[in-house]
């Protein structure tokens, strides 16, 4: 046997506490009773009052109010066992952190929202494996695969453009990491949304997506900035912001690559998306995800307790209710008898 709710074992204080109330009320009234007067007068009024029965009335409350706490514990035996399949898909978020995602044509730049985006996302999964990768001019897994959505949460709050020793935009080795999450047997149910401004110079993007196509991976792109180009914030020691400047002294901007977002995404039968409005479009991204026929990501069997708070409810409430109608009066005979 086991208890459901064992933080409420403190309960159990309310049984002799009661008892000891009404002991001291019971030894209160007979206090009362010899200072009322005459004690033979007294004694011929009270000769009928069986004082046996009446500590038999007290003693079924205290065990009545036992029997109710012992409800709330929740006593449990008897076992049965149901198994649980968790339905999703597997996702992975690869979250560029290269400088230009500094840049404030986003507030309050294009990290924190992609950051806030990326969270609010979590909020919404529905049983769906979430994983993590951040990249610059490299890329690193950050959180695998896991359905610990707050766990997620915590990793992504510690990253910032400085995470990464190496600088740069490297689309390419993102796709190549972000894939290697996934489970390699399988050829559907791998989701990689790609969330950058697009404007990488290493390695060849749209040809690593075209081999990871070939294993079933499916890339979003959500393109966050602007194809004008903003300037990049550069913020010293001090905490004085100016602007990245070339060696010419010229403001350095930063565009969003469309293209190239585009050609990665076609290319593994996804789609691409352009941030707009203070919005990553993650939803929508979502939406499209769901149709998609999930897949069992876990199985287990969960052993369940059956509940028998009834019977000691029961019990305490048929003592409760027998209590007001014993009384505590001598038998006829007896009281004759007595008397005699």
């Amino acid at each position: 046997m086991r208890w459901g709710a064992p933080n409420l074992v403190l309960l159990l204080l309310l049984i002799p506490a009661l008892a000891l109330f009404l002991r001291a009320r019971w030894k209160a009234r007979l206090a009362a009773l010899d200072l009322f007067g005459n004690p033979v007068l007294v004694a011929k009024l009270t000769d009928s009052i069986d004082r046996s029965k009446q500590i038999g009335k007290l003693t079924l409350i205290v065990v009545g109010l036992l029997f109710l706490v012992l409800a709330l514990l929740r006593p449990q035996f008897g076992v049965k066992t149901r198994p649980v399949h968790r339905l999703g898909q597997d996702i992975v978020i690869a979250l560029d952190l290269s400088k230009s995602m500094l840049a404030e044509d986003f507030i309050p730049n294009r990290l924190s929202k992609a950051k806030q985006e990326i969270k609010s996302l979590m909020r919404l999964l529905e049983g769906d494996r979430v994983g993590l990768v951040v990249f610059a001019g490299e890329a690193q897994v950050l959180c695998p695969l896991t359905l610990d959505y707050g766990a997620a949460a915590l990793f992504l709050d510690e990253v910032d453009t400085g995470w990464l020793p190496t600088p740069g935009t490297d689309l390419a080795h993102a796709i190549e990491v972000g894939s290697r999450c996934f489970v390699a047997e399988e050829q559907k149910h791998k989701n990689l949304i790609l969330i950058t401004d697009g404007e990488g110079h290493e390695g060849d993007p749209v040809k690593v997506a075209e081999e990871v196509a070939k294993q079933g991976v499916t890339i979003y792109a959500i393109g966050i900035g602007r194809p004008e180009g903003v300037p990049i914030p550069d913020v010293d020691a001090q905490g004085r912001k100016t602007y990245k400047k070339d060696d010419s002294g010229n403001i350095v901007t930063t565009k969003l690559d469309i293209d190239t977002l585009q050609q990665v995404a076609a290319k593994t039968g996804g789609r691409w998306h352009q941030a707009t409005g203070g919005q990553l479009e993650l939803n929508e991204i979502y939406e499209e995800i769901r149709e998609q026929e999930d897949k069992e990501l876990e199985s287990s069997v969960t052993t369940i307790y059956e509940d028998r708070f009834q019977i000691p409810l029961l019990i305490g409430l048929v003592l409760f209710l027998i209590e007001p109608c014993l009384s505590d009066r001598r038998k006829r005979r007896e009281f004759e008898a007595a008397e005699g």
